[in-house]
């Protein structure tokens, strides 16, 4: 569950259980907002698919029952809505968030199937100001477990790596990566999406066992 609270301040509620092992994880997180820029994009430029970084900079507080833990971090809030599946608007993507000076660092570059394919690079300021930024092109990274291929913006010369993998499946990944940007070695988020892999009949008949839903 999640509510917004008289303070700005956005509370999510789990009860959820964990994989592999099904033990349960209950507690909260708490995202606090540092920034609000008003703004949406139309990735697709057809208003199908509709990106909106609601919270670019914030702090994330989370405290859990079970396993008893907590910690607080820098945290970034967003939302993506469409009127189709991602696979029927997009072949693939891949995006990245970086916190630099305090401030934040996003990139998007993104092939559409309608459109001609679209690189989005923004700074996001703690006075909520989005402006355009030039940073690296995208240099191949390791392709995933299951050989989907990535890439993340570097300056030549440097090689991007995979500090820790979050999400690894068929069609999707997700990691805590390092790049160096103009100099400077920065770390961040990077995902990966594959649409084209997601179209293929084998990926979708295991997506009821990846990401089962309660009824």
């Amino acid at each position: 569950m999640l509510a917004w609270q008289d303070d700005g301040s956005l509370l999510i509620h789990l009860d959820e259980r964990g994989a592999p092992v099904p033990l349960p994880v209950r507690g909260t997180i708490r995202v606090r907002p540092r920034a609000w820029p008003a703004t949406m994009f139309d990735l697709t430029g057809d208003g199908r698919h509709v990106w909106q970084p609601i919270a670019p900079l914030a702090r994330a507080e989370v405290c859990l029952d079970n396993p008893n833990l907590a910690w607080g971090g820098s945290a970034y809030l967003d939302s993506n809505r469409g009127s189709e599946p991602l696979e029927d608007g997009f072949s693939h993507w891949n995006w990245s968030r970086f916190d630099v000076g305090g401030e934040t660092i996003v990139s998007y570059g993104m092939t559409p199937r309608r459109s001609e394919a679209r690189q989005l690079d923004l700074r996001f300021g703690a006075d909520s100001e989005v402006s355009p930024l030039s940073i690296p092109s995208g240099q191949p990274m390791d392709r995933t477990m299951w050989g989907v291929n990535q890439s993340l913006p570097c300056d030549p010369g440097f090689r991007p790596r995979t500090v820790a993998r979050f999400e690894d499946v068929p069609f999707y990944s997700r990691n805590h990566v390092s790049t160096r940007l103009h100099g400077t070695v920065v770390d961040g988020v990077h995902e990966t999406f594959d649409g084209d892999r997601l179209r293929r009949g084998w990926v979708k008949a295991l997506l009821p066992f990846r990401m089962p839903r309660r009824t």
